[in-house]
């Protein structure tokens, strides 16, 4: 009897939930193109439910999803569709909250007038039934929400916001909404004999504990399955966190460009981007006037959804990654004051006899949404579909059963492999594939983002596709205007496509640069200990036919005259070139000599280290390699001024010369193997490493010190160099490489 007095009350919300029905099951019945992080859930599902030995894993997402799509894979049903069910339910439950909340913060009219704009917007529909977590995280958020305001268990409260946490990391947040709207009625009650700090610390304990409860297993999970991988208890429990957090700034997902108006579109392009999804959102404007003018913010009723609009937007809007699917965790909040706003102006223009007009302004702006609607795609492409539900016919032809490193998760969700995958690092992802027993590499050439003026990272992408298609055996490839996909064997005798499709390239001549970084060293970095080791420094130099010194400045003052002498002669009549090593190696207190400190400390110690080393060589310097590899925007303002041409640095360091003449020439091979030892690599390993790279980087510079060999280093250098020789490649200084590539 309850059941259908509730149905009987809200009759129009079940017919709206009916409409959102009936139009996903064509949808949900289709052939549904898996799109990226659908297709990263899945993988991550087989790979919960096989232990490891099937689908993929990545780290820097959480894993509540993944339980639910691994499921029907288990269970040998078709876990794409099941999944979908799955979310879809989440969108009805989804609704239903947005009507509950707009009905109990607001009244009935606004509830309705909430969820018809909720389902009529194309984000919401677009993902109703789409497996990604958007949506379910969002149900639990709005649960988390509901219970508060209903006064109803903090208990309860905390567990939905930690399952809506453990869907999506950022939706965490719902936890500092509750904690602040405790924090306001602890503030409301001053005066109230209710209002002790005993019992609102009680309640921040419940609210916190119960949060903490659901992510305790996931804590142990990180335990036992990164401890291997990590330096320290801490790393392994919260690696996914730690990981999660670059993505904030990833700038494949920004909209800045560094105009004043792409600047704005940043901080606004979710309420812009919201609006010209539904036109109905304008009226925001009006429900959040309204919500100011009656005050309603003194009650924590209204106040709740206010507080959640705000804190959810100011983060999305400030973090670089910008994505509008995004704002499906707060686009509740959008429509119920935009529907407030409705409501409350509709109600203003009734009294000023205004109503027809206002009629029709609606009638309107429906024409428009219903074009703007349908004019979506809300159904797949089938030939992408095609294609990968092809993929497994490919690996059971070819007999590929072993694992596979790909840099687009995808074919992990139709074939039952195990997957390794490498999304931001082509260069990472090659290297794995040559020297790890990985089967066969399914390689997108797009998926690595690369900023329009980069030209050095277009330059490497073309540079490792072309060594695939030399090295390694095409099996199938899918060539169209939305995606270029290949899939790379090591298995040479499966019939290749190389020459068919590919056509076959050569690549240029390698070039090496033997880069010897604290060249003629006098002392450590504290000033104790003489490093300079002047007979093993000779015997290095006999080996090496060409060379580029790194010398820090301040040392060259420091050495006896006979050594002195030594060195500008030997570079005078050989193959050498000298590159100033930074001015004394001081560490500054920041783990650098320079960054930080201001600009004319520094012109002043670069200018006298580069008169150093120019009066005393007599040659003009133009290589500069920066001391611990940092330094900051004042130096390189100083490099520039004083005509510096080269920065030869190491992977990892941060400082750009994207927008400077000056060139970038980073090590590519340490001759060092433990930098907390000193201790040198061993033939085979260098060798190894030079293989993987003559593959597809046409500079190779390799660094190594002259005050940590040891007998056994010699031979080894020795015979590297004569490896080296046996290979396409030339052996450069870093300014004759300079003067080859300009």
């Amino acid at each position: 009897m309850k059941l259908m007095s509730f149905f009987k009350k809200n009759k129009p919300l079940f017919f709206i939930i009916l409409i959102l029905i009936l139009l996903n099951i064509p949808i949900l019945f289709s052939d549904q193109t898996i799109q990226w992080d659908s297709a990263v859930y899945f993988g991550m599902g087989k790979f919960l439910y096989s232990s490891g030995d099937s689908g993929m894993m990545e780290i820097a997402r959480p894993v509540l999803l993944p339980l639910f799509t691994g499921l029907p894979w288990k269970l040998e049903l078709d876990m794409v569709f099941f999944s979908n069910i799955l979310v879809f339910i989440s969108s009805i439950f989804m609704v239903y909250l947005v009507y509950l909340l707009g009905k109990e913060v607001f009244n009935k009219k606004t509830a309705l007038i909430s969820i018809i704009l909720l389902i009529f917007t194309p984000l919401f529909f677009t993902h109703s039934s789409r497996t990604l977590t958007d949506i379910p995280t969002t149900v639990f958020s709005l649960l988390a929400i509901y219970f508060y305001m209903k006064k109803k268990s903090l208990f309860l409260v905390g567990i939905f916001s930690s399952i809506a946490f453990l869907f999506r990391f950022p939706s965490g947040l719902i936890l500092v909404v509750i904690s602040l709207m405790i924090f306001i009625e602890f503030l409301r009650k001053k005066g109230s004999k209710s209002r002790t700090i005993k019992k609102y610390a009680v309640k921040y304990t419940h609210l916190f504990l119960s949060f903490i409860i659901p992510i305790i297993p996931y804590l142990i999970f990180n335990y036992f399955m990164y401890r291997n991988d990590t330096c320290c208890l801490h790393h392994a429990l919260f690696r996914p966190w730690i990981l999660s957090f670059w993505s904030q700034s990833n700038l494949a997902g920004s909209v800045l460009t560094g105009t004043i108006s792409s600047s704005l579109f940043n901080i606004f392009y979710y309420p812009i981007n919201f609006i010209s999804q539904n036109y109905f959102f304008i009226f925001i404007i009006f429900g959040l006037y309204f919500y100011f003018r009656k005050k309603l913010y003194k009650n924590d009723t209204y106040n709740i959804l206010f507080v959640s609009l705000i804190i959810y937007l100011l983060y999305f809007s400030y973090i670089l990654n910008k994505e509008l699917r995004y704002g499906l965790v707060f686009l509740p909040f959008f429509i119920i004051f935009s529907s407030y706003g409705i409501t409350e102006f509709f109600e203003r223009l009734k009294k000023i006899n205004y109503k027809n007009a206002f009629l029709i302004f609606v009638s309107v702006i429906i024409s428009f949404q219903i074009v703007n609607f349908f004019s979506h795609n809300y159904y797949a492409e089938n030939y992408n579909y095609e294609f990968y539900s092809n993929l497994k016919g490919v690996f059971l032809e070819n007999n590929i059963n072993g694992n596979i490193i790909t840099n687009n998760p995808i074919p992990s969700v139709y074939v039952e492999n195990k997957f390794e995958g490498y999304f931001y690092s082509d260069e990472l992802l090659f290297q794995k594939f040559v020297n790890e027993p990985f089967e066969a590499v399914v390689y997108a050439p797009h998926t690595v983002w690369c900023a329009e003026n980069d030209i050095e990272c277009k330059e490497k992408k073309n540079t490792i596709f072309n060594s695939l298609k030399q090295n390694y055996n095409l099996i199938f490839f899918m060539n169209n205007n939305i995606e270029d996909f290949y899939i790379f064997s090591k298995d040479l005798s499966i019939p290749s496509l190389n020459k068919d499709v590919l056509g076959k390239k050569t690549l240029n001549k390698a070039r090496v640069v033997f880069r010897m970084d604290s060249a003629a060293a006098v002392y450590r970095e504290d000033g104790e200990n003489n490093i300079w080791r002047f007979e093993d420094f000779k015997r290095i130099n006999e080996i090496l036919d060409t060379v580029t010194w790194s010398i820090i400045p301040k040392d060259i003052e420091e050495m006896n005259e006979v050594h002195k002498n030594y060195l500008v002669e030997y570079a005078k009549n050989n193959d050498v070139s000298i590159a100033q090593n930074g001015y004394n190696h001081e560490d500054t207190g920041k783990g650098s000599e320079f960054n930080g400190l201001p600009y004319s400390r520094q012109k002043t110690r670069i200018s006298m280290g580069k008169n150093i080393l120019e009066n005393e060589f007599g040659e003009k310097i133009s290589v500069f390699v920066p001391p611990f590899s940092s330094v900051d925007k004042n130096t390189k303002m100083v490099l520039e001024e004083l005509n510096f041409t080269i920065y030869s640095s190491v992977p990892g360091d941060e400082t750009s010369f994207e927008d400077s003449s000056i060139k970038r020439y980073d090590q590519t091979i340490s001759f060092v193997d433990d930098l907390s030892t000193m201790k040198n690599k061993d033939l085979e390993t260098l060798k190894k490493e030079f293989d993987t790279f003559i593959l597809y980087k046409k500079d190779i510079i390799i660094t190594l010190h002259h005050f940590n060999f040891e007998d056994e280093d010699f031979e080894t250098l020795k015979n590297f160099l004569e490896y080296i020789k046996t290979k396409n490649v030339d052996i450069l200084s870093l300014q004759k490489l300079d003067e080859l590539k300009s």
